[in-house]
């Protein structure tokens, strides 16, 4: 048997020792040497493969805006005019993902690695447990594809080979690959169709730059490090998806090779540090520099129909092929049960979830890149409530750390087994409690008390 009980005061030694840790982290992967890429070897250690900072290759040197900081400023549009996209449709998320469903902790964790992850800890303690979730990659955890080879850069080779390490360490784990909606040549087949088909990009057709060249961003937001060594600069630029030819080429060649290696597509839109929205117009119209952008107003909106189009397709093709995209996931990260809360408050909160129906996939205490709601002083009670209420393809978001406290990977690795009911209310208490094949999860909203009673002869974190 498990118990966690609520303790004010250890909680806030232990967010102090939280945040001093983060702060060491951070410094040291600010401070680590660029180093070169290397292909992956038989064992898995991405650590030791991208040393380097994974910021370098941002022009900013820090992580771009989040997708609702940017989604908010898009719907306010500078000039009345003008259509300012909607961030990313969701319409091609036509339903959950048709993986096998995992019950077990270890098989129903988000992962997702950007500039810390703690796949390589993992790898290297499975006596806690093999990890078998879900794991997202972004293009900077892969550098971007940079250092160029033979001055090429190899952006999507990388994150097959990061697919590939993965799946052989973890077997069971689920691999979305990072892709954009933008047209960045760091994958030399967008580079290829810019010398062979021009005509598939936005191009600038209006005067003073009404040349028919393919619009790409300045140079000062130019993707890569000096001594990269790559052949050609790796500036972004928009593909022009009024097209249906457009649409079907990113379909064949961006979306449809996720699935040789992994499990789907991490699809990611504009922001300032691929910049392409500068020649689209989609993002920050109004506040760009002159000569940009390549549309007008009306360009813009015909550019935000194509774009919606072409990412529903992608999701509707991933998904009846048995992959997915990560914009398929509902995020939930607020209504979530807290020390602080009453038993009212925190029984209401389970009911609510335990009522939650999705026609897609969620992940639960995270967003899209981190974990949030709970810390190692109360991973069990965050870990029990997900238990308590979740349905199949539902997932528990890791925090984004290169390591794991042991108690805590414990809770994440665990397996109990399948459901064999849903929630139910203890008579005359606060208790809420789930039974599984191996234990009895249960959080008391009286004491906020998280316990996990194994059954005879089953094993848990011990």
């Amino acid at each position: 048997t498990m118990a966690f009980v609520r303790d004010r005061g250890s909680l806030a030694r232990m967010l102090l020792a939280t945040a001093l840790v983060s702060a060491l982290v951070a410094a040291a992967a600010a401070a680590a040497p660029l180093s070169p890429a290397s292909p992956l070897g038989d064992e898995f250690s991405p650590a030791a493969f991208f040393a380097s900072s994974p910021y370098s290759n941002s022009p900013e040197g820090t992580r771009s805006p989040s997708r609702r900081a940017r989604a908010e400023r898009r719907s306010a549009p500078a000039s009345s005019d003008v259509v300012q996209c909607a961030w990313h449709t969701t319409a091609g998320c036509t339903g959950p993902p048709r993986w096998d469903t995992r019950w077990d902790m270890a098989g129903s964790g988000y992962v997702y690695c950007f500039g810390r992850c703690p796949l390589p800890w993992l790898a290297n303690h499975t006596e806690y447990g093999v990890f078998g979730g879900v794991v997202g990659v972004d293009h900077y955890y892969t550098h971007q594809g940079m250092p160029c080879v033979d001055g090429k850069p190899r952006e999507f080779e990388m994150q097959d080979e990061f697919a590939i390490a993965t799946k052989k360490t973890f077997p069971r784990a689920k691999v979305l690959e990072y892709r954009i909606t933008d047209a960045v040549p760091y994958a030399t087949i967008v580079h290829d169709l810019m010398l062979s088909n021009p005509e598939y990009f936005v191009r600038w057709h209006h005067a003073p730059n009404n040349n028919g060249s393919i619009c790409t961003v300045p140079p000062e937001h130019e993707t890569g490090r000096p001594g990269d060594n790559c052949s050609w600069p790796i500036r972004a630029a928009a593909y022009d998806y009024t097209q249906e030819v457009v649409r079907d080429w990113y379909i064949d060649n961006i979306i449809k090779p996720t699935m040789v290696h992994a499990d789907g597509a991490w699809i990611d839109g504009d922001g300032p540090d691929n910049g392409a929205y500068q020649c689209s117009g989609n993002y920050d119209y109004g506040h760009l520099p002159a000569p940009y952008p390549a549309l007008n107003a009306t360009e813009v909106a015909a550019f935000c129909t194509g774009e919606d189009l072409v990412v529903t397709a992608s999701e509707e093709w991933l998904i009846e092929n048995g992959g997915y995209d990560y914009d398929c996931f509902e995020f939930i990260t607020s209504g979530l049960p807290a020390w602080t809360d009453t038993p009212a408050e925190c029984a209401q909160k389970l009911v609510e979830l335990d009522h939650k129906h999705t026609p897609t996939a969620i992940v639960l205490y995270g967003d899209r890149t981190e974990s949030h709601g709970y810390n190692d002083s109360n991973a069990a009670q965050a870990v029990a409530t997900f238990m308590l209420v979740r349905d199949a393809q539902w997932f528990f978001g890791y925090p984004s750390s290169n390591t794991l406290a042991p108690s805590t990977a414990k809770l994440l690795l665990v397996d109990y087994g399948q459901p064999l009911g849903n929630m139910t209310r203890v008579a005359s208490s606060a208790i809420y409690q789930r039974e599984y094949e191996k234990a009895t999860v249960a959080l008391d909203c009286e004491t906020f008390e998280a316990s996990f009673h194994l059954k005879l002869d089953a094993a848990g974190p011990s």
